[in-house]
């Protein structure tokens, strides 16, 4: 592990900070418009699949803001600007829990998990709550919501999908999932390979490759290619 050093540049007389942690997060960033792109205009009518290409729509707008207001132009920003890619960043994984929900009611048939979304909309009104107020406005916060919606609601509900159904495009989708837990590993033990690569962005890099595996997933859905696998 090399010890982290922080670079930055001018470009027209504009300075850019930590430019390979912006870069990456907008590689990131560019993942999830093509994903969002291309599955819209699939025009497929389906209110699972609408939640869940809007997921990666949400998730583009958050990185972008990430690539910029906290690393890119953090000193002329401030921190508070973070807050706007921190949202969009739970908007969308409000979306991948719909998602996850409304699959589940269109495989089984069943109301079993109906009172979920009711609990979906009070997880996003408490983490915006927590924005609002100074001392609770932390990225902490946004690992928990990330946390409590991709690895407590989202990943189990697309693996039981997955154990009844034994579609590959749920297969892929946890495949996914489980790369985006080794992400947030990766952030949280700040694995870092260089001092020019460090734990940032060798997390925004496996975050590229998990939103495109789940963008692959979500062609599988949307063309309704589901095999077995």
């Amino acid at each position: 592990m090399s010890p982290v050093e922080y670079t930055s540049f001018e470009i027209f007389g504009i300075l850019i900070e930590e430019p390979i942690t912006s870069a990456t997060d907008l590689l990131t960033a560019f993942v999830c418009y093509y994903a969002f792109f291309q599955l819209h205009k699939l025009k497929v009518d389906n209110k699972a699949f609408s939640f869940f290409k809007y997921y990666f729509l949400f998730m583009a707008l958050g990185t972008t803001c990430a690539a910029l207001f906290s690393h890119a132009i953090l000193y002329w920003s401030g921190y508070n600007w973070k807050m706007l890619g921190w949202t969009f960043s739970a908007i969308g994984i409000f979306n991948i829990e719909n998602s996850a929900l409304t699959y589940f009611q269109q495989e089984t048939k069943s109301k079993r998990l109906d009172r979920l979304s009711f609990v979906f909309k009070v997880q996003l009104i408490l983490f915006l709550l927590c924005l609002s107020y100074t001392p609770t406005r932390l990225f902490e916060v946004v690992q928990i919501n990330s946390s409590l919606g991709i690895v407590a609601i989202t990943f189990p509900i697309f693996g039981y999908l997955f154990y009844k159904t034994k579609k590959r495009s749920y297969k892929k989708i946890i495949i996914a999932f489980c790369m985006s837990i080794i992400t947030g590993l990766v952030f949280s033990a700040e694995i870092t390979l260089h001092k020019y690569f460090n734990y940032h962005d060798l997390a925004h890099v496996l975050m590229a490759f998990s939103s495109f595996l789940l963008f692959t997933a979500g062609l599988e859905l949307a063309k309704g290619k589901q095999v077995q696998g």
